[in-house]
């Protein structure tokens, strides 16, 4: 495995700054770079599910231990994100260009906010739905 140096580590947070003020110039250019570091965050949540679910023993088993695993699993994520181990990354570029490719739709027709009245009618041992609108006056107060 190679050596990874500060710049591309998970605890970079300058690179996080600069990422936000490249994305606010041209969000084309990023698309890449979110779309991995989504794929990072997808691993690193898949890793934590799967350590949770495992028994720890007594013996390794601290907080320390528990916040070197975090870090761990954090770096780890990056690095297979990188990769491209999953392939989340790839599917997400492609479905984006496919969204900013697609022609907005079209406004439809401005629909109504008043529904129609129906009034339910018995007859002997059936009821129905009459469609005609029914018709009540109009006064000042409900009743």
């Amino acid at each position: 495995m190679t050596e990874t140096t500060i710049s591309e580590s998970v605890l970079d947070f300058n690179a996080m700054a600069q990422l936000r003020a490249k994305a606010q110039a041209n969000p084309d250019q990023v698309t890449a770079e979110v779309a991995e570091q989504f794929e990072s965050i997808f691993i690193n949540m898949m890793m934590k599910s799967m350590r949770e679910a495992t028994q720890r023993s007594g013996l390794l088993d601290s907080q320390a231990g528990r916040l070197y695993e975090s870090m761990f699993d954090q770096q780890i994520s990056s690095v297979m994100a990188k990769r491209g181990v999953f392939g989340v990354a790839d599917a997400l570029q492609a479905q984006i260009k496919l969204q900013r490719q697609a022609p907005a739709p079209a406004p439809e027709r401005a629909m109504s906010l008043t529904a129609p009245s129906f009034a339910l009618k018995q007859d002997q041992a059936t009821y129905s739905l009459d469609r005609t609108p029914a018709v009540r006056p109009v006064t000042g107060v409900d009743q």
